[in-house]
């Protein structure tokens, strides 16, 4: 049965729940939107490297679908379309897979660099279009197969009151997803970028030793603040998955305990907003795409104003 306590239910707890998220859901689109478009009508852009971007995109926008419409079902009118078993349970297993495939794309991002700056000399034989595309296929099917095997494994509960991924699957389910989805993806970028910080700086000093003193403080500062960078990614990462696991963790050990929709509903959004930065962490930093980006914002505004422009 669902223990969260009705009595936060109010007109206060929607307006915060679904104005937060109407408000990541806005910046979601938007943003990896933006990025798909941009990268895909820009030849300039169109390399190996930023189809994992797009495809981060994509998970992103995917996510931003698939996570806001379920956590509609607590609005009578929308909830009453998931009523249906199966219908219930196809839409929380797409939105596991969304869940999935948005850390491990970052993976792949972060996999892409490692063998940028690992594999300098190798990377044109590495990464080509043919193995980019693999990789991305692997990774959406990998997601798929898990939500397939996860459902025969841990099966759902037929006898659910609500359409909610807690009342319907059970506490062992729930640690495996959080593994999946977070604590691995986690450990595996935090194992790349350790390698990655270590050999850049190895090869950032080899060349200010070559460099007059000026220049090596400045490879110094950017050194500092590429470390920097890393760690608040990594920071804000762990940030927006650990509410959730521990809002699991105490769900499924409680018993009859009653939760605040307060509390659930913040560990919810923790995790969505991860989806909505990646949009500036790791496209908007590229100088190349800032460019195309502002020539589409430019012809897009020409567009609008023309009708204006004729009067």
């Amino acid at each position: 049965m669902d223990r969260t306590d009705s009595t936060d239910t109010s007109a206060a707890f929607y307006a915060y729940y679904y104005g937060v998220f109407g408000l990541i859901t806005l910046v979601n689109v938007i943003g990896n939107t933006l990025v798909i478009v941009v990268i895909v009508r820009h030849e300039c852009l169109r390399r190996s490297c930023n189809a994992y971007l797009v495809n981060q995109a994509f998970a992103d926008l995917f996510l931003a679908v698939t996570y806001p419409l379920y956590n509609l079902v607590y609005l009578d009118v929308v909830g009453s379309l998931f009523d249906d078993y199966w219908t219930c349970t196809i839409f929380i297993s797409q939105v596991v897979v969304a869940i999935v495939a948005s850390p491990w794309s970052l993976v792949a991002i972060t996999a892409n660099r490692y063998i940028a700056i690992i594999y300098p000399l190798s990377y044109v034989r590495y990464v080509t279009a043919r193995s980019t595309a693999l990789s991305i296929a692997v990774l959406w099917i990998g997601a798929e197969t898990y939500t397939l095997v996860a459902h025969v494994a841990f099966s759902p509960k037929r006898e659910a009151s609500i359409c909610t991924y807690e009342v319907m699957y059970t506490s062992r389910h729930a640690i495996t997803l959080n593994i999946i989805s977070g604590a691995l993806p986690l450990i595996i970028l935090i194992c790349l970028y350790i390698r990655i910080i270590k050999v850049a700086r190895r090869q950032a000093r080899a060349i200010a030793a070559q460099r007059p003193v000026d220049n090596r403080t400045q490879t110094y500062k950017s050194d500092k603040r590429s470390t920097t960078v890393v760690t608040l990614l990594l920071g804000f990462y762990i940030t927006t998955w650990l509410p959730v696991s521990i809002y699991f963790l105490y769900y499924f050990s409680c018993g009859e305990c009653q939760i605040s929709l307060y509390f659930r509903a913040t560990t919810r959004i923790m995790v969505y907003v991860n989806s909505a930065i990646n949009f500036f962490v790791y496209a908007v930093r590229l100088q190349t795409f800032r460019n195309c980006l502002m020539m589409e914002i430019k012809q897009l505004k020409n567009i609008c104003m023309s009708p204006f422009r004729r009067q």
